[in-house]
């Protein structure tokens, strides 16, 4: 069987929820694991079909697009989420960090 690949399909995916999970453990659970094994193995489909990861931010509300390896890099370092944040815009006055 043949594959096609679709043109201008992007798969995205949302790994707030995951990130957010490192806020409060450096210990990946069952369930941390397979998300970063499935997201990982979307990975490395990109070459076939186009795949990005999102986070949806709590500060903003908009949808910002991340890389698999800042999603890796909180996975293996126990680097929490909030230094992830660090790298997006700053909340608006008002809003609680945490």
């Amino acid at each position: 069987m043949r594959r096609m690949k679709a043109r201008g399909t992007v798969i995205w995916f949302e790994v707030e929820n995951l990130l957010r999970y490192f806020d409060q453990y450096a210990t990946p659970t069952g369930i941390e694991r397979v998300c970063v094994e499935v997201f990982g193995a979307a990975h490395h489909l990109s070459g076939e079909i186009s795949v990005k990861f999102c986070r949806l931010s709590m500060f903003t509300g908009r949808f910002e697009q991340i890389t698999f390896e800042q999603i890796r890099s909180a996975y293996t370092s126990g680097r929490c989420a909030e230094n992830l944040i660090q790298e997006t815009p700053s909340p608006q006055s008002g809003i609680p960090r945490k």
